[in-house]
């Protein structure tokens, strides 16, 4: 009949919440709250009642490259959980061109509480972010984002070659030609252009520009001559083209006027 008091020290466990003590005579008790022994002489035994708070550790989460690129993208993330242990890892992907989400990645746990390492390799077009969202067996929820990455495996597209006079002409055409940098099938601008470029059929570089570039032809360019057109893009994609034109400035001459 004796009242005894609890310490009031609480116990910790690496991934949980200590909640109460369950005592073996019956009852749950708070860290320096009192109970009676009725056991006369026997033993009570205190039992800490934890329960898993804590959602699971996210060390790192990372999307890259966060720059125009050629090539493919890399998502790596690091977890762990310490507690009830890792039940599932999630991974989706926010698409800023068809503006939906996707899942792309799912990984099922049985508890592990180990560090635990994953991997997505991008091959797809694109502008993407991703979401992880990481679940423990206690249901505990830990969500993260990553930065965005910029992805264009597209040529950009020349036009406007066919506005160029190819019949035999005595005015000077004009090659003028502009350019575009989509993402392949959108209208969703890619890594951007970096000239445009004319040349001559020698290869001298005869007019340039960012997204166009116009030149009329000068007299040293009578005759037939065939024009080359390049493109490029931020990333170093290229498209080409060409346009042949046929110009005359000479006035015909007359021979055999001599009088008989």
């Amino acid at each position: 009949g004796q009242a005894l008091y609890l310490s009031t020290a609480r116990p910790t466990r690496t991934g949980y919440t200590f909640k109460y003590w369950i005592a073996s005579i019956g009852g749950n008790y708070n860290p320096g709250a009192n109970y009676t022994h009725d056991q006369d002489g026997g033993t009570v035994t205190m039992t800490a009642y934890w329960k898993d708070e804590t959602a699971p550790n996210c060390s790192s989460f990372s999307a890259i490259p966060n720059h125009w690129s050629d090539g493919n993208g890399t998502v790596t993330y690091t977890v762990r959980d310490q507690g009830s242990g890792l039940a599932s890892i999630v991974l989706e992907r926010y698409s800023y061109v068809t503006r939906t989400w996707s899942t792309v990645k799912t990984t099922t746990y049985s508890g592990t509480t180990a560090s635990t390492s994953g991997s997505y390799t991008e091959t797809s077009e694109g502008v993407f972010y991703y979401k992880l969202t990481i679940k423990d067996k206690a249901g505990n929820v830990t969500t993260k984002t990553s930065a965005a990455i910029y992805l264009d495996h597209s040529n950009p597209v020349l036009s406007g070659m066919n506005t160029t006079v190819t019949s035999w002409a005595n005015v000077a055409p004009v090659i003028s030609v502009n350019a575009t940098d989509y993402l392949y099938g959108t209208t969703y601008g890619g890594s951007g252009l970096n000239n445009v470029v004319i040349k001559d059929d020698l290869g001298n570089i005869v007019a340039s520009g960012i997204s166009s570039a116009r030149y009329t032809l000068v007299a040293k360019y009578e005759g037939i001559h065939t024009w080359y057109i390049t493109v490029t893009d931020n990333v170093g994609h290229t498209s080409s083209a060409q346009v042949s034109t046929k110009y005359d400035i000479t006035k015909p001459g007359v021979d055999g006027t001599e009088i008989t």
